[in-house]
């Protein structure tokens, strides 16, 4: 939608920019959509209020990859998932922690809870750099031109993930569905004692059912209280907590494995806003097999550049323009992106100081 926009010029020399730069530069510009293309509209000018209304209130990190993929962000989140797995039998089968369910019943939903919002974080971030992923890898299909993880719903684009052959991102996806679960599981923990489905298997002439903690409504043969097991019976106890401890399990390892494979930066800036991914094209030659795609759907596109039959990498290329640029283009590219590297620099040596060789 802005293969043929005049706002392509606004992105000069924004290629590794920060968000904080791109934004100082356009803040002072208005844009609309057209005939699904983006135009300028400077005919309308901008308010102050207008243009200050989206400034950055704090310094962002210098690490351009999502907080979540950092290992900052990772190794907590892992440390906690561990020592969930090994709270959960501490707090179920010790009588002395078992005090601490009960006098908060709802501790063990809070962390599921907490465990399945950094998951549902981490699932964004993973599902957003994807793409730019496989390109950075460079010789991608002409298809990663048009994935699009962001969008599909709940459960779905795991299934889709797996289909496409990324198995990182379907693991990342099954994992979302599977701390709902855990928060399901981990809601049954808080009005029972583990310590009763151990000493005291369900008899052949006695449903399983047990009862709430405090009643006296079921007598054991040593004429005790009975089973403290709230509304859970001996068989949907031992489902629960094997499912807790299982999904947890399964998290730790592919979040191990997601920051293995993701936690190195591989683009200049997040790809998270229109802003930001016309900084990578602005240049791009690949432009030129976009005329005429405007208004036509997925489907239609990937028809139109597998035709083509060009790949597609992401990293240092010669621009229509002459120079060099880091964005997304057709192959031959010049160069991988490496951070913290500007391949322009090779082109201007009287930037360099020889004093350090």
């Amino acid at each position: 939608m802005a293969n043929r926009s005049h706002i392509l010029m606004d992105f000069k020399n924004m290629d590794t920019a920060s968000p904080e730069m791109i934004h100082n530069a356009l803040k002072s510009h208005r844009y609309s959509l057209r005939n699904s293309s983006l135009a300028p509209e400077d005919h309308i000018p901008l308010t102050k209020e207008e243009k200050d209304k989206y400034d950055f209130q704090q310094r962002r990190n210098q690490n351009p990859h999502p907080r979540m993929l950092q290992l900052i962000a990772g190794i907590p989140f892992i440390i906690g998932m561990v020592l969930l797995v090994v709270l959960i039998p501490i707090l179920l089968f010790n009588q002395t922690a078992n005090i601490v369910t009960d006098k908060v019943p709802f501790l063990l939903t809070g962390l599921s809870v907490c465990i399945k919002l950094a998951w549902s974080t981490l699932e964004t971030d993973v599902r957003m750099i994807e793409p730019f992923y496989i390109l950075s890898k460079r010789h991608a299909s002409p298809k990663v031109l048009t994935l699009d993880y962001s969008s599909l719903a709940f459960g779905w684009m795991p299934i889709r993930a797996f289909l496409n052959g990324h198995f990182l991102v379907g693991f990342v996806g099954l994992g979302s569905v599977l701390a709902e679960v855990l928060t399901v599981c981990a809601t049954s923990f808080g009005t029972v004692s583990g310590m009763d489905f151990v000493s005291r298997p369900p008899d052949r002439g006695h449903s399983g059912q047990g009862t709430p903690k405090n009643s006296s409504s079921y007598a054991g043969p040593d004429g005790d209280s009975g089973i403290d097991a709230g509304e859970e019976t001996y068989f949907s106890f031992w489902v629960s907590f094997i499912l807790a401890l299982a999904i947890l399990i399964f998290l730790c390892l592919v979040a191990t494995y997601v920051y293995v494979r993701r936690r190195h930066p591989f683009l200049p800036r997040q790809p998270n806003t229109i802003a930001s991914i016309l900084g990578f094209i602005h240049q791009s030659k690949m432009l030129y097999d976009f005329v005429g795609t405007e208004k036509l759907n997925n489907d239609d596109m990937v028809e139109r550049l597998v035709g083509i039959g060009k790949t597609y990498g992401l990293g240092w290329f010669t621009g229509r323009d002459g120079e060099m640029h880091c964005g997304v283009d057709e192959e031959e590219l010049a160069s991988n992106y490496k951070h913290g590297d500007d391949a322009r620099k090779a082109t201007m040596p009287w930037t360099t100081n020889w004093s350090d060789y």
